[in-house]
């Protein structure tokens, strides 16, 4: 198998051609498992690939209307101009709008968001942190904990009946991700056996805190690959997702919310 290569990323390299870079990956990705699975390269896209996630702006679509359009043009054209112009089609402001009223909560421009259903609340973390410093750092430790103690006033003003928090995700290896949260929380992480590997919770991985991919772990997971069980592609990601939960509780006496 080929191993897919990523040329060195410079300063002045824009952000479309690092989209485009993340898309090839995508791609191979994909067709790579379709060889090792016998699968139809629209269900490997859908099963182990963040576009579907990506083409619904991160909001539900129970029906997968969203992506079944974008598989009725699958063949029709070359695959990478298809996910580019599918991608520009889906970022018109008109669906962003839409999208914000059925997806997270809107929240300022911080590193950690959320979902509620019901009684369970899920907490995802994505890097807006432009200090220069890495957003999981000892100097960043600080503002992270002042960005959960915020959510959390919010989500107990806005969810009063919330019991539970919850996170998947490849971060929880980390001891400078789970040293944030509350120490049940932090003790509960055990791994999350899933067959799909279609969000951010196994990719983020692969994205150095610039966006840049991570030549060294790319490589890894394409001869990962080559090793791992049909049946257990996920596997081939070098940190494997995780899940976490605990009383909310703990986490409003943990942050100090009243």
């Amino acid at each position: 198998m080929e191993t897919f290569e990523i040329k060195t990323v410079t300063q002045k390299e824009s952000k479309d051609d690092l989209r485009l870079k993340k898309i090839k990956l995508y791609i191979d990705f994909a067709e790579a498992v379709q060889k090792k699975t016998g699968e139809s390269l629209a269900d490997t896209l859908y099963k182990f690939t963040p576009l579907q996630w990506e083409f619904q702006r991160y909001s539900p679509d129970p029906d997968l209307a969203v992506w079944n359009e974008f598989v009725t043009g699958i063949g029709k054209k070359p695959l990478l101009d298809w996910v580019l112009e599918f991608s520009k089609r889906r970022d018109d402001p008109k669906l962003a709008k839409n999208s914000d009223k059925k997806g997270k909560e809107n929240t300022p421009k911080r590193c950690f968001m959320y979902d509620v259903f019901g009684e369970d609340v899920d907490i995802h973390f994505d890097n807006n942190d432009k200090s220069g410093f890495g957003p999981l750092s000892k100097e960043r430790m600080k503002e992270r904990r002042a960005e959960l103690k915020e959510l959390f006033t919010i989500i107990k003003f806005k969810h009063p009946k919330a019991k539970e928090v919850h996170g998947r995700s490849w971060l929880y290896n980390l001891e400078s991700y789970k040293r944030l949260f509350p120490e049940s929380y932090a003790k509960s992480v055990k791994p999350y056996k899933g067959k799909f590997a279609n969000g951010n919770g196994l990719w983020g991985q692969l994205s150095d805190r610039e966006g840049n991919l991570k030549q060294d772990l790319v490589t890894e997971l394409f001869e990962n690959l080559e090793k791992v069980d049909a049946n257990d592609i996920p596997s081939a990601f070098k940190y494997q997702r995780m899940t976490a939960s605990a009383p909310i509780e703990d986490f409003y006496k943990e942050y100090g919310v009243e």
